[in-house]
């Protein structure tokens, strides 16, 4: 993270996401990954949806299987494309998150949202348990609407 790092590392640790399931029982870890916005920066909703669909074919073609959600401020105001997945350990979500071009993503393991900075910059924060992390949002709210976090 670069200029703004402190501040982003901030915003990161309130963000909130629609509902997802996971599994406390598992030893996989549960990778909550956006796949907007390359490197922190707004971008078009073309280069959003290049860059979401990279990744969505990059987990198909490993074999893995991923919820779609949406990730953002608490009343969803701002919102990003986000995909949550299970993965054998945190090296390989360190390593997804740099190819979806991501400054920070999240983990769940026991239950727990834990914060990670993809270039490790940060150390990673335990933000507490996921469900307190969860919002419902009537569906209607979560279309693709002119109020996501994309440049028009």
């Amino acid at each position: 993270m670069e200029n703004n790092s402190l501040a982003l590392w901030q915003i990161y640790q309130t963000a909130r996401f629609s509902p997802f399931s996971h599994d406390s029982r598992t030893n996989r870890v549960l990778v909550v990954l956006s796949v907007w916005n390359a490197h922190g920066k707004t971008c078009s909703a073309m280069q959003n949806r290049k860059l979401a669909a990279f990744v969505a074919a990059l987990l198909r073609k490993r074999g893995i299987q991923f919820q779609t959600l949406w990730g953002g401020s608490e009343n969803m105001c701002y919102r990003e494309l986000t995909f949550a997945f299970y993965v054998s350990n945190t090296n390989d979500a360190y390593a997804f998150a740099r190819l979806a071009k991501q400054k920070a993503f999240y983990i769940v393991k026991n239950r727990k949202l834990t914060l990670c900075a993809t270039n490790k910059g940060f150390l990673p924060k335990t933000l507490g348990n996921v469900k307190e992390y969860l919002i419902s949002v009537p569906k209607r709210q979560l279309i693709y609407a002119n109020n996501q976090a994309i440049a028009e």
